[in-house]
């Protein structure tokens, strides 16, 4: 079996990780398409009222391209973090 190269999320995309001190032990894991930022927190918070049994939720907003990547080699490294979550939800343009 070939081991694939893990994609590296850039040092400065901190920002398209959201409650990434949770990602082990995430109720539910979104990959969302980057322009998706700005509408996710009103979507989690109407998500999270009529679900109150699902308390931590990790999501991305990085590029489709890159959230690709990582769907497909099943993980990304983000500086000293290997993020190895599948989505339980992708949502891309």
């Amino acid at each position: 079996m070939v081991k694939k190269e893990l994609p590296v999320i850039p040092f400065d995309r901190s920002d398209d990780l959201h409650n990434l001190e949770i990602i082990d032990s995430a109720d539910m894991v979104l990959f969302m398409a980057g322009n998706q930022f700005m509408a996710m927190p009103e979507i989690i918070a109407g998500f999270q009222k009529e679900y109150p049994d699902i308390n931590k939720i990790y999501y991305e907003t990085l590029p489709p391209g890159l959230e690709l990547k990582q769907i497909l080699v099943g993980g990304a490294q983000f500086r000293d973090i290997i993020l190895d979550v599948f989505p339980d939800i992708i949502l891309v343009p």
